[in-house]
Protein backbone atom coordinates (compact mmCIF):
# COMPACT_ATOMS: atom_id res chain seq x y z
CA UNK A 1 0.00 0.00 0.00
CA UNK A 2 1.30 3.39 -0.97
CA UNK A 3 -0.60 6.56 -0.22
CA UNK A 4 -0.97 8.92 -3.15
CA UNK A 5 0.39 12.46 -3.23
CA UNK A 6 -3.13 13.90 -3.02
CA UNK A 7 -3.59 12.30 0.39
CA UNK A 8 -0.32 13.82 1.59
CA UNK A 9 -1.45 17.24 0.37
CA UNK A 10 -4.84 16.84 2.05
CA UNK A 11 -3.12 16.10 5.37
CA UNK A 12 -0.90 19.19 4.93
CA UNK A 13 -3.96 21.33 4.22
CA UNK A 14 -5.82 20.01 7.26
CA UNK A 15 -2.81 20.60 9.51
CA UNK A 16 -2.60 24.18 8.24
CA UNK A 17 -6.32 24.68 8.92
CA UNK A 18 -5.84 23.26 12.41
CA UNK A 19 -3.01 25.64 13.19
CA UNK A 20 -4.77 28.67 11.71
CA UNK A 21 -8.22 28.78 13.19
CA UNK A 22 -10.88 30.56 11.17
CA UNK A 23 -11.76 30.89 7.52
CA UNK A 24 -8.74 30.46 5.25
CA UNK A 25 -8.73 31.22 1.52
CA UNK A 26 -7.73 28.63 -1.05
CA UNK A 27 -4.94 30.96 -2.15
CA UNK A 28 -3.49 31.14 1.37
CA UNK A 29 -3.70 27.36 1.72
CA UNK A 30 -1.99 26.87 -1.62
CA UNK A 31 0.83 29.28 -0.82
CA UNK A 32 1.48 27.93 2.67
CA UNK A 33 1.29 24.22 1.89
CA UNK A 34 3.22 24.32 -1.40
CA UNK A 35 0.31 22.78 -3.30
CA UNK A 36 -0.75 24.37 -6.58
CA UNK A 37 -3.88 26.50 -6.41
CA UNK A 38 -5.92 24.29 -8.76
CA UNK A 39 -4.85 21.12 -6.97
CA UNK A 40 -5.70 22.71 -3.62
CA UNK A 41 -9.20 23.49 -4.87
CA UNK A 42 -9.63 19.91 -6.12
CA UNK A 43 -8.61 18.54 -2.71
CA UNK A 44 -10.88 21.00 -0.89
CA UNK A 45 -13.87 19.89 -2.98
CA UNK A 46 -13.25 16.27 -2.03
CA UNK A 47 -12.78 17.13 1.66
CA UNK A 48 -15.97 19.18 1.54
CA UNK A 49 -17.96 16.40 -0.16
CA UNK A 50 -16.92 14.12 2.68
CA UNK A 51 -17.86 16.69 5.34
CA UNK A 52 -14.36 17.20 6.72
CA UNK A 53 -14.30 20.89 5.82
CA UNK A 54 -16.89 23.51 4.93
CA UNK A 55 -16.64 26.05 2.15
CA UNK A 56 -17.92 29.60 2.60
CA UNK A 57 -18.46 31.41 -0.67
CA UNK A 58 -18.23 35.13 -1.35
CA UNK A 59 -15.89 38.03 -0.66
CA UNK A 60 -15.09 36.93 2.89
CA UNK A 61 -15.16 33.29 1.88
CA UNK A 62 -12.75 30.45 2.30
CA UNK A 63 -12.65 27.09 4.00
CA UNK A 64 -12.69 25.93 7.59
CA UNK A 65 -12.75 22.67 9.48
CA UNK A 66 -16.26 21.32 9.87
CA UNK A 67 -15.47 19.86 13.29
CA UNK A 68 -12.85 19.92 15.97
CA UNK A 69 -9.56 18.53 14.56
CA UNK A 70 -9.34 16.25 17.61
CA UNK A 71 -12.18 14.28 16.02
CA UNK A 72 -10.75 14.10 12.50
CA UNK A 73 -8.58 11.01 12.30
CA UNK A 74 -5.87 10.28 9.82
CA UNK A 75 -7.97 7.24 8.89
CA UNK A 76 -10.85 9.57 7.93
CA UNK A 77 -8.61 11.56 5.63
CA UNK A 78 -6.98 8.54 4.00
CA UNK A 79 -10.34 6.85 3.56
CA UNK A 80 -11.63 10.01 1.87
CA UNK A 81 -8.70 10.53 -0.47
CA UNK A 82 -7.72 6.98 -1.45
CA UNK A 83 -9.61 4.76 -3.89
CA UNK A 84 -8.78 1.74 -1.74
CA UNK A 85 -7.11 1.33 1.58
CA UNK A 86 -6.38 -2.38 1.68
CA UNK A 87 -2.78 -3.51 2.12
CA UNK A 88 -3.39 -6.34 -0.34
CA UNK A 89 -6.06 -6.96 -2.97
CA UNK A 90 -6.85 -10.35 -1.43
CA UNK A 91 -8.64 -8.50 1.36
CA UNK A 92 -11.32 -7.49 -1.12
CA UNK A 93 -14.02 -10.14 -0.93
CA UNK A 94 -14.53 -10.14 -4.72
CA UNK A 95 -10.86 -10.87 -5.46
CA UNK A 96 -10.20 -13.86 -3.22
CA UNK A 97 -12.48 -16.85 -2.90
CA UNK A 98 -10.24 -18.76 -0.46
CA UNK A 99 -11.52 -16.66 2.46
CA UNK A 100 -14.90 -18.37 2.23
CA UNK A 101 -13.25 -21.71 2.91
CA UNK A 102 -10.97 -20.29 5.61
CA UNK A 103 -7.99 -21.87 3.88
CA UNK A 104 -5.61 -18.95 3.45
CA UNK A 105 -3.31 -18.26 6.41
CA UNK A 106 -1.68 -15.35 4.61
CA UNK A 107 -5.04 -13.61 4.26
CA UNK A 108 -5.70 -14.11 7.98
CA UNK A 109 -2.40 -12.40 8.74
CA UNK A 110 -3.13 -9.57 6.30
CA UNK A 111 -6.53 -9.05 7.91
CA UNK A 112 -4.90 -8.80 11.32
CA UNK A 113 -2.30 -6.37 10.01
CA UNK A 114 -4.97 -4.30 8.22
CA UNK A 115 -6.93 -4.03 11.46
CA UNK A 116 -3.86 -2.88 13.40
CA UNK A 117 -3.01 -0.25 10.80
CA UNK A 118 -6.58 1.06 10.69
CA UNK A 119 -6.82 1.22 14.49
CA UNK A 120 -3.54 3.12 14.68
CA UNK A 121 -4.72 5.60 12.05
CA UNK A 122 -8.07 6.02 13.79
CA UNK A 123 -6.20 6.94 16.97
CA UNK A 124 -4.09 9.60 15.24
CA UNK A 125 -6.00 12.87 14.93
CA UNK A 126 -5.15 15.81 12.73
CA UNK A 127 -4.80 17.81 15.95
CA UNK A 128 -2.14 15.38 17.20
CA UNK A 129 -0.28 15.61 13.90
CA UNK A 130 -0.38 19.41 14.04
CA UNK A 131 1.00 19.32 17.58
CA UNK A 132 3.83 16.97 16.58
CA UNK A 133 4.62 19.24 13.63
CA UNK A 134 4.95 22.24 15.96
CA UNK A 135 7.26 20.34 18.31
CA UNK A 136 9.60 19.46 15.42
CA UNK A 137 9.53 22.82 13.72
Amino acid sequence: MKLNKTTDYAVRILIYLTKNDGIITSKELSENTNVSFNYTRKILRKLSENKIISIKRGMSGGVYLKENPEYISLFDVINTMEATFKINSCLDEEVCDLHEKGECQVRKYYLSLQEKIENDLKNMSICMLASEDEEEG
